[in-house]
C-alpha cells in the first residue's frame, strides 16, 4: 500500500483518538481566547488607572498583527508607517499665455527624511494647458517671502494638468544627497536637449568634454501618474482680489518590489469639506486639501483606505480636530496639521462598507447613503494619525501679461518649501490617543 501522506503526528480524522484530540484542541483554542481576553481587559484597566493608553494600544496592535500573520494575509493595513521628520521641496514652473490658450511646464523635487532612518526622494514632472480669457494687465517680481507688482487682471480658465511621479526609497542621507544631485543633472540635461531641439548626443558629448558626469538614474521604487482639472475665476478691483477655484485630480502609482498599487483622489481646499469630515470630523482653517487613497495588492484586492486632510490648525493641536483631549500645544500661522484615517479593508466588516460605496457609483441615488456609512465606519474602525509640522516657504519669480479677451504674457517661478515635525499622535481603532514616541524620539537623529 502506498505510504500515507498524513503527518505521523496527526491521528486519522475519523478515529476515536482523532475526535478526542480535535475536541481537546477546540477546548485549548477557547482557553487561549479566554486568556487573551483577560490580558486585554487587564491591560485596559491598568492603562485607564495609570493614564497610559499606550499599554492597551500596544496589546491590541500586537494581537491584530499576530492574527494577520497567522492567517497568511498581506498585513499591509497593520504595518506601522514611519513619520516624515523633515522635508524640503523645490519646485519650478514656466508658463506662457498666448491668445486663448495658456501652456506651462513644471518640475518638483521632494526630499523626505523618515523616522526609520530612510529617505524618500520624489520627482514630479508635468505639463498643463488651459483655455482661458482675461481682461486687464499686470506684472510683478517675487523675491522670497515678498515682492512688488502693479496692475490688475480679471480672468477665467479651465486648467488640465498631467504629471509623472517617481519615488526612490534611499537607505540614508548621504545616498539621498547623491541621488538628488544626479536628478538635478538629469533634469538639466533633458532641458538642454529640449532647448537644443532634440540634439541629445551632441549635448551629452559636450558635457563629457566639460567633465560633467550624466549618469542614468536608477529605476524608481515607485512610479505613477496623475491627471487633474482645475477651474478658476479671479477678479481684481481697486487692489482687492476675489478668487473662486475648485480642483480635482486622480492619480495612481505602483511599488516595484511588492506590486502594490495605490489610487489617489485629491480635492483642493474649497472642495474638500466632505472628505475632511469623513477623516474623523477634522476642521482646519485654511484647509490645504483632502485626499482618499486605496491601496491594492498585486492581485487587485483592496488592502487599505486612507482619507487625509491637511491645513492650518486651530488653537491647540486637538482643538477642532477631534484630536488628543487636553493637548494644548497650539499651532501658529506657519504650522500645518495633517490628519489621516486608515481603514483596514482586509476586515470583512470594513470591506462590506467599502464595497457598498463602489457599487453605488453606478447609482448616484445610493451614493450619499453609502458615503455616510463609510464616514461612520471610519470613525468607529479607523486608525487615526495626527501630525503637526512647522513650515517655511519662499517664492522667486517674475510675470507679465496683458489681456483683452485673449491673453499674452509669461511667467517663471521657483519656490522652496520646508517642513519640520513638531508633534505626532496616533489612535488605533477602539483605542485612545498616544504620542508617537518612535517619531518624536527620532527628531534629533
Amino acid at each position: 500500500m502506498p505510504a500515507s501522506r498524513c503527518s505521523p503526528l496527526l491521528p486519522p480524522a475519523g478515529s476515536r483518538r482523532g475526535r478526542d484530540e480535535a475536541g481537546q484542541g477546540s477546548v485549548e483554542y477557547t482557553a487561549v481566547l479566554a486568556v487573551v481576553a483577560v490580558v486585554l481587559a487587564l491591560a485596559a484597566t491598568l492603562a485607564g488607572a495609570a493614564g497610559a493608553g499606550g499599554i492597551a494600544n500596544a496589546v491590541g496592535r500586537g494581537l491584530e498583527r499576530a492574527l494577520c500573520v497567522a492567517g497568511g494575509g498581506d498585513c499591509y493595513a497593520t504595518e506601522a508607517r514611519a513619520c516624515t521628520l523633515r522635508s524640503s521641496e523645490t519646485s519650478g514652473r514656466l508658463g506662457v499665455a498666448l491668445t486663448f490658450v495658456e501652456l506651462g511646464g513644471r518640475v518638483s523635487l521632494l526630499r523626505q527624511q523618515l523616522s526609520d532612518g530612510t529617505v524618500d526622494v520624489t520627482l514630479v514632472e508635468g505639463a498643463d494647458g488651459a483655455p482661458t480669457a482675461a481682461v486687464g494687465a499686470r506684472g510683478g517680481i517675487r523675491t522670497g517671502a515678498g515682492g512688488v507688482g502693479a496692475g490688475a487682471i480679471s480672468s477665467a480658465e479651465l486648467l488640465v494638468r498631467l504629471g509623472r511621479r517617481r519615488v526612490w526609497h534611499v537607505a540614508g542621507a548621504a545616498a539621498a544627497d547623491r541621488l538628488v544631485r544626479a536628478i538635478g543633472r538629469d533634469v538639466a540635461f533633458r532641458l538642454a536637449v529640449h532647448a537644443a531641439g532634440g540634439l541629445g548626443a551632441p549635448v551629452r558629448a559636450l558635457a563629457r568634454l566639460a567633465g560633467v558626469d550624466l549618469p542614468r538614474l536608477p529605476a524608481a521604487d515607485e512610479a505613477g501618474f496623475s491627471g487633474g482639472v482645475r477651474g478658476a475665476a479671479a477678479a481684481e478691483v481697486a487692489g482687492a482680489s476675489v478668487t473662486a477655484a475648485a480642483e480635482v485630480s486622480l492619480g495612481g502609482s505602483r511599488e516595484r518590489a511588492t506590486g502594490r498599487t495605490s489610487v489617489v483622489l485629491a480635492l483642493d481646499g474649497q472642495a474638500s469639506g466632505a472628505l475632511g469630515r469623513a477623516a474623523g470630523g477634522a476642521t482646519l482653517s485654511g484647509s490645504a486639501g483632502a485626499s482618499a487613497t486605496v491601496t491594492f495588492d498585486r492581485s487587485g484586492t483592496p488592502l487599505d483606505l486612507a482619507v487625509s486632510v491637511a491645513g492650518s490648525p486651530r488653537p491647540g493641536l486637538g482643538g477642532g480636530l477631534g484630536g488628543p483631549a487636553g493637548h494644548k500645544a497650539g499651532g501658529g500661522a506657519d504650522d500645518r496639521v495633517e490628519r489621516t484615517t486608515h481603514l483596514d479593508l482586509t476586515r470583512s466588516d470594513n470591506r462590506v462598507v467599502y464595497d457598498g460605496v463602489m457599487r453605488s457609483l453606478s447609482d448616484p441615488r445610493r451614493l450619499p447613503g453609502a458615503l455616510a456609512a463609510l464616514a461612520g465606519r471610519l470613525g468607529v474602525a479607523g486608525r487615526q494619525d495626527l501630525v503637526r509640522y512647522r513650515t517655511s516657504a519662499a517664492t522667486y519669480g517674475a510675470a507679465a501679461e496683458g489681456a483683452l479677451g485673449a491673453r499674452a504674457g509669461g511667467q517663471v517661478e521657483l519656490s522652496r518649501t520646508a517642513m519640520t515635525l513638531q508633534d505626532a499622535w496616533t489612535r488605533p481603532a477602539g483605542g485612545v490617543w498616544e504620542p508617537r514616541t518612535d517619531c518624536l524620539g527620532a527628531r534629533g537623529a
